[in-house]
């Protein structure tokens, strides 16, 4: 236990540093919050700056471009290129920003070129010319050449009816780019004035708040502290600590010292007979923990017992048919009999009614016969099955023969639906274990698949069971391609009296069992993997001797899709 020396961090200290923290995050995000409002409004502004300039530049270059495609038309028309050469170049020398004059023909050979006037009479191929003489209309191209950004200006030029060519006046953004740079800079160095300014008054506050917390705390801590020495001292078994305990203050601590001085007058009284109390419901726990593990045990051979019921109602209905098909064969074959002694007495019998009493004789025994062996195989599983059910002796058994009894003894349930049973089982697997174990295990396997996993609207689905061995152990997998389990649910689907259909006929208890059969009886393992809407498949491995059978573990796993 922590004694009041030993406290690290107390109220005042964390209070202390939880309202300094507060205080912190609230400049720093007021701080934050205009800063960047501030950055915002100067970015916008600079935008908008940026783009008047640029309007004033598409302005200019527009009213050139035109003025000197006029003049270049007419030029061209009377053959005077001196007069447009000069023209073009007094251009470039009037505007600072004006880099070059281009003037080609549809050919893309350039007649005037200020920019590199050795390229003059020579055929231009850049991407930027190939737009150009392309363009039908005056436009405004944007590009980059030679690591300088330009605004180029179009104008098409025709002379009479026929398309000549083109005017291309490219403007330099480069002072542009050098202001946006500039007033970026400006930017930045007004937020660090404004990051420093609010630094400094985050630091007074900081310091005016930490005083104002420091004496509050105090103020708090001070009665606490008496509160915690006189709470230790009443651990200590001292029940008359709080008695000289004086705080008079009234408020939320003057209460609270209240309620610690009853508290240990209560103990005080409570420590002379709490020994036995505690004996007490000691013995009431005890009991009802006896009468729950014999509800319990009740609820389960129960559940046994209704499940060895309905096979019997199985068995009965099964065996139903085939009893009545020989009983219908021996009435029709005791009347051919009846009438065949007739005619023999009457001395009428003709050959033909002799053959057709033998041949209706031959029938109605084989009919009889096959009908009879089969109510008798259906006899002798039940049988088995049922026996094994109700008892807990080991013998030596082929576990695919069984598998195929116990599924025939759940035939009844099988065909009220659509659902199918596959068993892939190796032929010579030999146990030697405890069979009515594995009867109650697959039986409510079946049951809870044909409850739970398909619901009553779904199409057709198919149950697998699937069993290897090697040399100890037999393995078994028993699978479904339903609806799968939720993942709230399947942590506890071995629970007991745990169901999601308990008004459809989920009792609760059927994985219960078979996980107290397959760990505890058995000395195995079980594990459930379950997909939402694909499947679920319950893996079991137990040892091929039951003889030596120990205790196992549960394992629920999940894959959600």
């Amino acid at each position: 236990m922590i004694r009041p020396a030993q406290v690290k961090h107390g109220i005042r200290r964390s209070l202390l540093t939880t309202m300094i923290g507060l205080i912190v995050c609230l400049l720093a995000t007021l701080t934050t919050l205009q800063i960047t409002a501030q950055k915002r409004l100067m970015e916008t502004d600079l935008e908008r700056r940026i783009g008047l300039m640029k309007e004033i530049l598409v302005e200019r270059g527009t009213t050139l471009a035109e003025n000197l495609g006029g003049q270049a038309e007419n030029d061209i028309a009377a053959l005077n290129f001196s007069n447009l050469t000069e023209a073009v170049h007094d251009a470039v020398r009037d505007n600072r920003d004006l880099s070059y004059g281009i003037i080609m023909d549809a050919e893309h050979v350039a007649f005037i070129h200020t920019l590199q006037p050795d390229l003059t009479r020579e055929r231009l191929t850049a991407a930027e010319d190939d737009f150009a003489a392309a363009q039908t209309k005056p436009v405004v191209n944007e590009y980059t050449g030679e690591n300088i950004a330009y605004l180029e200006f179009i104008r098409p030029i025709t002379v009479g009816i026929r398309r000549w060519g083109c005017l291309r006046l490219g403007f330099s953004l480069d002072a542009l780019n050098q202001e946006i740079i500039t007033s970026r800079g400006d930017i930045r160095t007004q937020i660090r004035g404004m990051i420093l300014n609010s630094t400094i008054t985050s630091i007074i506050f900081i310091m005016i708040g930490a005083g104002i917390v420091l004496y509050v705390s105090t103020r708090l801590s001070s009665p606490l502290i008496k509160l915690t020495e006189s709470a230790d001292e009443l651990a200590g078994g001292n029940f008359a600590a709080a008695e000289h305990l004086e705080i008079h203050d009234r408020n939320e601590v003057g209460v609270l010292a209240s309620a610690f001085i009853d508290m240990s007058k209560k103990l005080k009284d409570y420590s002379q007979n709490l020994e036995q109390k505690v004996e007490e419901r000691t013995r009431e726990l005890s009991e009802a923990l006896d009468n729950l593990k014999t509800t319990q045990k009740q609820l389960v051979e129960a559940e046994k017992m209704a499940s060895l019921g309905g096979l019997v109602a199985g068995i009965a209905h099964e065996i139903n048919t085939p009893v009545g098909v020989g009983v219908t064969a021996a009435s029709v074959l005791a009347g051919d009999a009846e009438d065949f002694r007739d005619l023999f007495r009457q001395q009428k019998m003709k050959k033909s009614d002799l053959e057709e009493f033998v041949e209706t004789s031959i029938q109605s025994s084989q009919m009889i016969l096959t009908n009879l062996e089969r109510a008798s195989e259906l006899i002798q599983s039940f049988k088995q099955v049922a026996v094994d059910q109700s008892s807990e002796e080991i013998r030596t058994f082929q576990l695919r023969e069984y598998i195929n009894e116990i599924i025939l003894s759940l035939g009844p349930k099988l065909k009220k639906t659509a659902h199918s049973v596959v068993i892939e089982c190796e032929t010579d697997i030999q146990l030697d274990s405890y069979p009515g174990v594995f009867s109650q295990i697959f039986t409510n396997l079946v049951l809870n698949a044909l409850i739970h996993a398909f619901d009553p609207e779904a199409e057709p689905g198919t149950i697998t069971i699937r069993a290897t061995a090697d040399d100890t152990d037999l393995h078994i997998t028993f699978s479904d391609n339903g609806k799968g389990i939720e993942v709230a649910n399947l942590s506890r689907i071995f629970d007991p009296f745990f169901t999601t259909r308990r008004g459809s006929g989920g009792s609760g208890l059927g994985l219960h069992i078979i996980y107290n059969l397959i760990v505890q009886k058995l000395g195995g393992t079980i594990t459930c993997d379950s997909t939402v809407g694909v499947g679920t498949t319950f893996s079991i491995k137990v040892p091929l001797c039951g003889r030596s059978a120990g205790l196992g573990t549960v394992v629920a796993d999940t894959t959600v899709t």
